[in-house]
């Protein structure tokens, strides 16, 4: 066999019994040949598997309300097409692609140079976290991702509102709200929301720098661990019930936060005392009269009211009458306790006193309640003359 391009060389030795030429032939005889050329390929696969945000940036910490994608990637980078592919993850309870947590895409073969990417989106139900990885797989070849690490996770806020259960009316009411951080993320674009609606009969004031819009309080974001707190003082002039309550919310917070409170406000008892002398002067031996009345101006009930008079020396008590027994003894005249007077309500007695003597004179009456537990006095002048 002699291949292209090769020759070769055939001698042959001739002889003869006498001078002259001899004619010698050749023939050359072959079978023509079949040649065929086979290339010999490799398909060679990669397969990247990246789970991003919105802008495809690679996460690690996210919230579960940011929107999550994964993505697969599979080239074939050899010089062959490759077998029937498929792309497979499971992920934990809580993470599904298109509604399940088995994912499993066939995405057939690949030509030499040919790439095949696709975006899924990723729901989370709830917190969790997850270390896990991809595959991709012919029935030659199994193909594994980098380990995806990823914390998903979903800040919690928490809300108080002290103040008072009871208060009087005509003096200032401190409320107290704060809204805290205590898990250990951030807290992002916290609202805080307002009703008082209840108040909008009284005077109130916030003393705050946060910015307020209508009802609502941006307080902003929140650290792990930190906290906000709200001062709302409060002037109420009508008896009643108020009612205060907040919702604090946020980006991707597990639950709104809420608090609220009552306040039952209540009225004010304000005894006014008044005792008058009916005759001054008063001649020596003849008789005169003091009235005492006592009227509760205020807007609730005041009890145990218990009221007396000191006489000078001057003048002697004879009797007495009202609203309760009149009683005395030396120169202390006692009036009998009233258990209760209600608003606008008016206690009136009538004491008859003698002159037994003369000179400028000076008669107290004292009150005491419930609401005044330290008393109040008031004193009366009379002039004692002789006749």
């Amino acid at each position: 066999m002699i291949g292209p391009g090769e020759s070769r060389m055939v001698k042959t030795f001739i002889s003869g019994n006498k001078e002259g030429v001899v004619t010698k032939c050749f023939t050359v005889d072959y079978k023509e040949g079949f040649c065929a050329s086979v290339k010999i390929v490799k398909p060679e696969l990669t397969f990247e598997r990246m789970i991003v945000d919105s802008e495809g940036r690679i996460v690690g910490n996210q919230f579960i309300c940011d929107d999550l994608y994964a993505v697969y990637r599979v080239s074939n980078v050899g010089s062959g097409e490759s077998l029937p592919i498929s792309v497979m993850e499971t992920f934990p309870e809580g993470i599904e692609i298109d509604g399940a947590s088995s994912f499993v895409e066939k995405i057939g073969t690949l030509d030499a140079g040919e790439t095949w990417e696709e975006r899924f989106d990723v729901d989370v139900d709830g917190p969790t976290t997850y270390s896990g990885i991809a595959y991709a797989k012919t029935d030659e070849v199994r193909l594994e991702s980098d380990v995806a690490n990823i914390d998903l996770d979903q800040a919690e806020i928490k809300l108080t509102l002290d103040g008072p259960s009871t208060h009087k009316m005509f003096r200032t009411a401190q409320y107290q709200l704060t809204v805290m951080n205590p898990s250990d993320v951030d807290a992002e674009d916290i609202v805080v929301t307002l009703n008082r609606d209840d108040f909008d009969e009284a005077d109130y004031d916030f003393n705050t720098q946060m910015d307020l819009d209508g009802d609502d309080f941006a307080i902003g974001d929140l650290g792990a661990g930190e906290s906000r707190t709200i001062i709302m003082s409060a002037d109420f002039d009508e008896a009643g019930t108020y009612s205060l309550s907040a919702v604090a919310d946020g980006f991707c917070v597990a639950d709104p936060a809420r608090a609220s409170i009552k306040t039952v406000v209540e009225g004010v008892p304000a005894l006014r005392l008044e005792m008058i002398d009916t005759v001054d002067p008063v001649i020596n031996g003849e008789m005169s009269s003091f009235r005492v009345r006592v009227k509760n101006q205020g807007t609730a009930e005041d009890t145990d009211i218990n009221v007396s008079v000191r006489l000078p020396a001057e003048l002697q008590f004879v009797s007495g009458s009202g609203d309760s027994k009149v009683s005395a003894s030396g120169s202390i005249v006692t009036f009998a306790q009233v258990n209760d007077l209600q608003s606008e309500e008016t206690v009136e007695w009538t004491i008859e006193v003698k002159a037994v003597g003369s000179g400028k004179t000076k008669s107290t009456v004292t009150l005491k309640s419930a609401a005044i537990a330290g008393g109040v006095s008031e004193d009366e002048p009379t002039n004692a003359v002789s006749r």
